[in-house]
Protein backbone atom coordinates (compact mmCIF):
# COMPACT_ATOMS: atom_id res chain seq x y z
CA UNK A 1 0.00 0.00 0.00
CA UNK A 2 1.34 3.21 -0.74
CA UNK A 3 2.27 5.08 1.74
CA UNK A 4 0.77 8.51 2.10
CA UNK A 5 1.74 18.29 6.27
CA UNK A 6 1.20 21.17 8.19
CA UNK A 7 2.93 24.67 8.90
CA UNK A 8 2.78 25.11 12.70
CA UNK A 9 4.70 28.05 14.42
CA UNK A 10 6.67 26.99 18.29
CA UNK A 11 5.78 24.04 19.84
CA UNK A 12 1.94 23.99 19.28
CA UNK A 13 0.46 20.33 17.62
CA UNK A 14 -2.33 20.39 15.05
CA UNK A 15 -4.38 17.11 14.53
CA UNK A 16 -5.69 17.12 11.37
CA UNK A 17 -8.26 14.97 9.35
CA UNK A 18 -5.46 13.78 6.91
CA UNK A 19 -2.65 13.80 9.25
CA UNK A 20 -0.47 15.80 11.84
CA UNK A 21 1.16 19.32 11.92
CA UNK A 22 4.37 19.96 14.10
CA UNK A 23 7.15 22.24 13.65
CA UNK A 24 10.62 20.64 14.89
CA UNK A 25 12.03 24.57 14.99
CA UNK A 26 10.88 28.00 15.03
CA UNK A 27 9.03 28.69 11.15
CA UNK A 28 10.13 25.18 9.73
CA UNK A 29 7.31 22.72 7.92
CA UNK A 30 7.67 18.99 8.85
CA UNK A 31 5.48 16.65 7.54
CA UNK A 32 4.91 13.06 7.83
CA UNK A 33 5.20 10.46 5.10
CA UNK A 34 2.20 8.77 5.48
CA UNK A 35 -0.05 12.40 4.60
CA UNK A 36 2.77 13.55 1.79
CA UNK A 37 3.55 10.26 -0.46
CA UNK A 38 1.15 9.84 -3.21
CA UNK A 39 -0.40 13.31 -2.80
CA UNK A 40 -2.25 14.72 -5.73
CA UNK A 41 -0.34 17.55 -7.24
CA UNK A 42 -2.25 20.21 -8.98
CA UNK A 43 -1.74 23.44 -10.33
CA UNK A 44 -1.36 26.69 -8.77
CA UNK A 45 -4.71 27.36 -8.76
CA UNK A 46 -6.03 23.52 -7.95
CA UNK A 47 -7.75 23.39 -11.25
CA UNK A 48 -5.71 21.14 -13.21
CA UNK A 49 -4.48 17.79 -12.22
CA UNK A 50 -0.35 17.36 -13.05
CA UNK A 51 0.05 13.80 -11.11
CA UNK A 52 1.26 12.56 -8.01
CA UNK A 53 4.54 13.46 -5.81
CA UNK A 54 5.63 9.56 -5.92
CA UNK A 55 8.74 9.52 -4.14
CA UNK A 56 11.36 11.23 -1.87
CA UNK A 57 15.26 11.03 -2.46
CA UNK A 58 17.65 10.80 0.51
CA UNK A 59 21.22 11.34 0.85
CA UNK A 60 21.72 8.63 3.79
CA UNK A 61 24.76 10.46 4.85
CA UNK A 62 23.63 13.74 6.26
CA UNK A 63 19.51 12.83 5.84
CA UNK A 64 19.14 15.69 3.62
CA UNK A 65 16.39 15.36 1.00
CA UNK A 66 17.75 15.88 -2.78
CA UNK A 67 14.76 15.99 -4.59
CA UNK A 68 11.17 14.79 -4.75
CA UNK A 69 9.58 13.17 -7.76
CA UNK A 70 6.39 14.09 -9.66
CA UNK A 71 4.71 11.45 -11.66
CA UNK A 72 2.54 12.51 -14.25
CA UNK A 73 -0.28 10.16 -14.52
CA UNK A 74 -3.78 9.93 -14.13
CA UNK A 75 -3.95 6.90 -11.87
CA UNK A 76 -1.79 5.97 -8.96
CA UNK A 77 0.66 3.24 -10.10
CA UNK A 78 0.08 3.24 -13.63
CA UNK A 79 2.39 4.66 -16.11
CA UNK A 80 2.98 8.63 -16.73
CA UNK A 81 6.70 10.48 -17.20
CA UNK A 82 9.15 10.98 -14.02
CA UNK A 83 10.05 14.50 -12.94
CA UNK A 84 12.81 15.63 -10.33
CA UNK A 85 11.87 19.02 -8.65
CA UNK A 86 13.24 20.85 -5.34
CA UNK A 87 10.95 19.68 -2.27
CA UNK A 88 9.95 23.29 -2.34
CA UNK A 89 8.82 23.61 -4.97
CA UNK A 90 5.37 22.18 -3.42
CA UNK A 91 2.59 23.19 -1.07
CA UNK A 92 -0.02 22.00 0.55
CA UNK A 93 -3.49 23.12 -0.68
CA UNK A 94 -6.11 24.63 1.88
CA UNK A 95 -8.45 22.04 2.32
CA UNK A 96 -5.26 19.47 2.74
CA UNK A 97 -6.08 17.32 -0.16
CA UNK A 98 -3.41 17.72 -2.80
CA UNK A 99 -0.28 19.38 -3.03
CA UNK A 100 0.50 22.81 -5.74
CA UNK A 101 2.75 23.73 -7.70
CA UNK A 102 2.94 26.99 -9.64
CA UNK A 103 3.26 25.14 -12.78
CA UNK A 104 1.08 25.44 -16.63
CA UNK A 105 -1.20 22.63 -16.86
CA UNK A 106 0.93 21.44 -19.80
CA UNK A 107 4.18 22.24 -18.88
CA UNK A 108 5.26 18.47 -17.70
CA UNK A 109 2.97 17.09 -20.29
CA UNK A 110 5.16 18.73 -23.34
CA UNK A 111 8.67 17.66 -21.50
CA UNK A 112 10.77 14.48 -21.04
CA UNK A 113 11.34 12.84 -17.59
CA UNK A 114 14.11 11.39 -16.32
CA UNK A 115 14.67 7.19 -17.15
CA UNK A 116 12.46 5.63 -14.33
CA UNK A 117 15.12 2.53 -14.37
CA UNK A 118 18.33 5.28 -14.34
CA UNK A 119 16.51 7.36 -11.46
CA UNK A 120 19.08 11.17 -11.70
CA UNK A 121 21.36 12.08 -8.27
CA UNK A 122 20.10 15.83 -8.53
CA UNK A 123 17.37 17.86 -8.87
CA UNK A 124 16.52 18.49 -13.05
CA UNK A 125 17.47 22.64 -13.32
CA UNK A 126 14.76 23.26 -15.86
CA UNK A 127 12.65 22.69 -12.58
CA UNK A 128 14.80 25.02 -9.97
CA UNK A 129 12.30 28.16 -10.89
CA UNK A 130 9.95 26.72 -8.79
CA UNK A 131 12.12 26.46 -6.11
CA UNK A 132 11.62 29.08 -3.00
CA UNK A 133 14.58 31.60 -3.54
CA UNK A 134 15.75 31.24 -0.29
CA UNK A 135 15.20 27.47 0.37
CA UNK A 136 17.12 26.85 -2.60
CA UNK A 137 19.87 28.70 -1.76
CA UNK A 138 19.93 27.30 1.76
CA UNK A 139 19.39 23.84 0.26
CA UNK A 140 22.94 24.67 -2.14
CA UNK A 141 24.76 26.22 0.73
CA UNK A 142 23.81 22.83 2.80
CA UNK A 143 24.44 20.58 0.05
CA UNK A 144 28.01 21.43 -0.90
CA UNK A 145 29.06 21.88 3.01
CA UNK A 146 28.07 18.61 4.03
CA UNK A 147 29.02 16.89 1.08
CA UNK A 148 32.10 17.66 0.09
CA UNK A 149 34.45 14.86 -0.21
CA UNK A 150 32.13 12.41 0.68
CA UNK A 151 30.05 10.19 -2.06
CA UNK A 152 26.43 11.02 -2.00
CA UNK A 153 24.31 8.07 -0.97
CA UNK A 154 21.19 8.26 -2.54
CA UNK A 155 17.91 6.26 -1.80
CA UNK A 156 14.41 6.59 -2.58
CA UNK A 157 12.57 6.97 0.69
CA UNK A 158 9.98 4.47 0.22
CA UNK A 159 12.78 1.96 -0.19
CA UNK A 160 13.41 2.90 3.96
CA UNK A 161 9.50 2.75 5.13
CA UNK A 162 8.96 -0.59 6.28
CA UNK A 163 13.11 -1.59 6.83
CA UNK A 164 13.91 -3.92 9.82
CA UNK A 165 15.26 -1.49 12.85
CA UNK A 166 18.04 -4.21 14.66
CA UNK A 167 21.03 -3.49 17.15
CA UNK A 168 24.57 -4.24 17.09
CA UNK A 169 23.72 -7.57 18.57
CA UNK A 170 20.96 -8.26 15.57
CA UNK A 171 17.97 -8.45 18.19
CA UNK A 172 15.23 -7.23 16.29
CA UNK A 173 13.71 -3.91 17.47
CA UNK A 174 11.12 -3.33 15.31
CA UNK A 175 10.25 -1.48 11.66
CA UNK A 176 10.64 2.00 10.64
CA UNK A 177 6.74 3.01 9.87
CA UNK A 178 7.65 6.34 8.05
CA UNK A 179 9.76 9.76 8.38
CA UNK A 180 9.11 12.93 9.74
CA UNK A 181 10.36 15.30 6.79
CA UNK A 182 11.43 18.82 7.56
CA UNK A 183 9.94 20.49 4.11
CA UNK A 184 11.98 24.27 4.63
CA UNK A 185 15.14 22.73 5.61
CA UNK A 186 15.09 19.74 2.87
CA UNK A 187 15.86 17.11 5.61
CA UNK A 188 14.42 14.02 7.75
CA UNK A 189 13.89 15.09 11.40
CA UNK A 190 12.99 11.30 12.39
CA UNK A 191 12.01 8.17 11.69
CA UNK A 192 8.40 6.40 13.18
CA UNK A 193 9.77 3.29 14.65
CA UNK A 194 7.05 0.43 15.37
CA UNK A 195 7.69 -1.54 18.04
CA UNK A 196 5.68 -4.90 18.72
CA UNK A 197 2.29 -5.83 17.49
CA UNK A 198 0.91 -8.01 14.70
CA UNK A 199 0.54 -6.64 11.64
CA UNK A 200 0.47 -2.76 12.89
CA UNK A 201 -1.63 -3.30 15.18
CA UNK A 202 -0.94 -3.32 19.09
CA UNK A 203 2.63 -1.61 18.17
CA UNK A 204 3.79 1.16 19.74
CA UNK A 205 5.57 4.08 18.01
CA UNK A 206 9.22 5.94 18.89
CA UNK A 207 10.77 8.95 17.23
CA UNK A 208 13.81 7.75 16.53
CA UNK A 209 16.92 10.78 15.52
CA UNK A 210 17.76 10.59 11.94
CA UNK A 211 21.32 11.01 13.15
CA UNK A 212 20.76 7.84 15.69
CA UNK A 213 20.13 5.34 12.80
CA UNK A 214 22.74 3.59 10.28
CA UNK A 215 21.92 1.71 7.30
CA UNK A 216 24.13 -1.25 7.42
CA UNK A 217 24.16 -4.98 6.91
CA UNK A 218 24.96 -6.73 9.93
CA UNK A 219 25.96 -10.09 8.06
CA UNK A 220 27.92 -8.39 5.75
CA UNK A 221 24.75 -9.11 3.03
CA UNK A 222 23.52 -6.43 0.71
CA UNK A 223 20.24 -8.07 0.81
CA UNK A 224 19.95 -7.99 4.30
CA UNK A 225 20.56 -4.48 4.90
CA UNK A 226 18.35 -2.43 8.37
CA UNK A 227 18.76 0.63 10.18
CA UNK A 228 20.86 -0.07 13.12
CA UNK A 229 20.07 1.80 16.84
CA UNK A 230 21.82 1.74 19.90
CA UNK A 231 19.57 0.66 21.91
CA UNK A 232 18.30 -2.85 23.96
CA UNK A 233 14.97 -4.46 23.14
CA UNK A 234 14.45 -4.17 26.98
CA UNK A 235 14.49 0.18 26.64
CA UNK A 236 10.72 0.01 24.75
CA UNK A 237 9.08 -2.22 27.52
CA UNK A 238 8.56 -0.38 30.01
CA UNK A 239 8.56 2.94 27.69
CA UNK A 240 4.76 4.51 26.36
CA UNK A 241 5.80 5.52 22.78
CA UNK A 242 3.70 8.19 20.57
CA UNK A 243 0.46 8.00 19.42
CA UNK A 244 0.36 7.19 15.76
CA UNK A 245 -2.17 9.51 15.01
CA UNK A 246 -0.17 12.31 16.91
CA UNK A 247 3.33 12.70 15.64
CA UNK A 248 5.58 14.88 18.33
CA UNK A 249 7.42 17.60 17.62
CA UNK A 250 10.80 16.26 17.70
CA UNK A 251 12.79 13.27 18.49
CA UNK A 252 12.80 11.02 21.18
CA UNK A 253 15.39 12.29 23.58
CA UNK A 254 16.10 8.55 25.34
CA UNK A 255 18.22 7.83 22.16
CA UNK A 256 20.43 10.72 21.82
CA UNK A 257 23.30 8.61 23.20
CA UNK A 258 23.28 7.10 19.83
CA UNK A 259 23.11 10.17 17.64
CA UNK A 260 26.01 10.77 15.38
CA UNK A 261 27.25 14.24 14.45
CA UNK A 262 25.71 15.29 11.14
CA UNK A 263 27.41 14.00 8.00
CA UNK A 264 28.64 11.02 9.43
CA UNK A 265 29.59 8.32 6.47
CA UNK A 266 27.13 5.44 6.85
CA UNK A 267 28.05 2.26 5.45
Amino acid sequence: MRQSVFFLKAALVLTIATGVAFAEEKGAEVYKTPDLLGKEVKDRDGQNHLGYLEDLVVDLNNGRLAYAVLTTRGTVGFGGKMFALPLSAFRMADDLKSVRIDAKPDEFENAEGFDANKWPEKVDERWMKFAKKDDARDSSRNSTNRTEGKERMLRRITSLIGLSVKNEQAEDLGRTQGFAIDVTHGKIVYAALAVGGVAGVGAKYYAVPWNALQLKSLNLSVRDRCFVLNAKKEDFTNTKGFDYNNWPIKPDDQFKSGVRKEGSTRK
